[in-house]
């Protein structure tokens, strides 16, 4: 329970500035990504340009990130699904708890 002069957080504020922040993170993992496949194919001084021909290493890259990279992600939800330990039985107790402390507070 807090105390009474401890301060209160504006969770909304709080849960938009961390949301924004994963997200500039997460952006800007996917431009590292595409510029290390680039590299990885040999466009080590500049990116490829509408006007570059398609090369088959070109091709492969971009289908690799296209559809690889969502697959890969896939994959790795699943598995950490399969290990998280939230059990049915699990969440009937964290409902039940979460409701005696509804119940409590609206008794206050």
């Amino acid at each position: 329970m807090r105390p009474k002069d401890h301060p209160k957080v504006y969770v909304p504020g709080l849960i938009a500035t961390v949301y924004s922040f994963i997200d500039k993170l997460i952006s800007s993992f996917g431009t590292t990504i595409i510029g290390l496949f680039v590299a990885l194919i040999g466009f080590t001084h500049a990116m490829p340009q509408v006007t570059d021909s398609l090369t088959p290493e070109l091709f492969f890259a971009i289908m690799i990130l296209y559809n690889g990279m969502p697959i890969a992600g896939w994959i790795i939800s699943v598995i950490a699904m399969k290990f998280y330990p939230l059990t049915g039985k699990k969440m009937i107790e964290i409902e039940d708890q979460i409701a005696k402390l509804q119940l409590k507070q609206t008794k206050e």
